[in-house]
């Protein structure tokens, strides 16, 4: 449909719809280069953007599928790449969201990345998007969980990292959270710990 559809600036964001339906269909069913030229598209449309909140948005979401392609492919040295790329635009988004509509879009953007960066092992980057995430007031179990990951991956601090478990259980319940934890590598000392699996339990298991 976009190749026979002009480019204009009144179509601009529906394109930007379709090229991001595209590179999840794409990535979903394995076809990782094809994937990777539609976010190179995405970001091209968004230089065409006027609006920079939009253009932000374009740019970082483009950044977050290619952080997916490249974990997917194994290409450490191009996930940590994007990874920079990918942090350095959450701080330019961040200064320029200021529409309820921006902030809520920033912050998803802002979970998917700090989620990837953590899960990926690049805490130091991951931790200070994952407390931000928190501080706002709409931090998930999932970005408890993670900054728990991160926070005894570089620290080995068991008394934040059990505090910041019990934050995310009392946070889910619907989940194990320990279940996630204890086959992540980050956890393997202490895959069999009580005290570990008891805090990051749901509140009606815990004692």
């Amino acid at each position: 449909m976009l190749q026979t559809t002009p480019p204009t600036d009144a179509n601009r964001q529906n394109r930007f719809y379709f090229l991001r339906m595209g590179m999840v269909t794409l990535l979903a069913l394995g076809r990782t280069e094809e994937a990777r030229e539609t976010a190179a598209r995405v970001a091209a449309l968004a230089d065409e953007e006027t609006q920079e909140a939009n253009r932000l948005h374009w740019r970082g979401y483009a950044a977050d599928l290619r952080l997916i392609i490249a974990e997917r492919g194994g290409d450490r040295e191009r996930f940590q790449t994007t990874a920079d790329e990918a942090v350095a635009l959450l701080a330019e988004y961040e200064r320029v969201a200021a529409l309820p509509e921006d902030r809520g879009r920033f912050r998803v953007l802002r979970d998917n990345i700090a989620s990837i960066l953590s899960d990926n092992g690049l805490h130091e980057r991951a931790i200070p998007l994952l407390k931000a995430e928190i501080d706002s007031g709409s931090g998930t179990p999932w970005n408890y969980v993670r900054l728990a990951a991160s926070t005894y991956a570089t620290t080995k601090d068991r008394a934040e990292t059990l505090r910041l478990l019990r934050q995310g259980a009392v946070r889910s319940d619907r989940w194990n959270l320990w279940e996630w934890c204890r086959v992540r590598p980050v956890f393997a000392a202490v895959a069999d710990d009580p005290e570990f699996a008891q805090a990051a339990a749901p509140p009606l298991r815990q004692g």
